[in-house]
């Protein structure tokens, strides 16, 4: 199951302040994206070594609106109950900022049996072996950054953008 799920996850590479976090958060509110799936989770891992039972806890309620029972303490049992809180939902679980493959590894229980797919924004090239796609995230440019920060904030405009936007955007 565990290279099923592979290729069933994404990876958006890039620098601090590339804007990863801001894309994955835009992508998960899309009217598009979300009607595709049933269920999208977001969860924050960070630098911090593994994964804490808090985040696995919060993706359970993400999945179930239940909390994860607590006699659960071993990593195999709790990533168990994920993935059956998981199972035949189509899922878009974004786990934003991983630093290590285990992170990805004890968070990634999408069922890849259905349609779901996995986001995973970080800093490090190829943190997923067999991902079937990585979007390298530099950058952007001046009109692009205004663009985006335009479309999160619910506003579809066209350039030549006001001053003032570009201002917002080097900020």
């Amino acid at each position: 199951a565990a290279g099923a799920r592979q290729k069933a996850t994404l990876l958006g590479q890039g620098t601090g302040g590339a804007g990863k976090t801001v894309l994955a958060s835009s992508i998960a509110r899309d009217s598009e994206v979300r009607l595709r799936f049933n269920k999208i989770c977001f969860v924050a891992v960070g630098q911090h070594e593994g994964v804490a039972q808090d985040q696995q806890r919060s993706l359970h309620f993400q999945l179930t609106k239940s909390k994860l029972p607590a006699e659960l303490r071993e990593e195999s049992e709790v990533f168990a109950a994920l993935e059956a809180a998981a199972v035949d939902k189509n899922v878009l679980l974004v786990i934003d900022d991983a630093w290590s493959k285990e992170q990805v590894s004890l968070l990634n229980c999408i069922d890849p049996r259905t349609r779901s797919r996995a986001l995973v924004t970080t800093r490090i090239s190829g943190l997923v072996p067999g991902a079937p796609a990585e979007f390298s995230l530099g950058i952007l440019s001046p009109e692009d950054a205004v663009a985006m920060l335009l479309e999160v904030a619910g506003m579809r405009m066209v350039p030549p953008y006001a001053p003032l936007a570009y201002r917002a955007a080097e900020a």
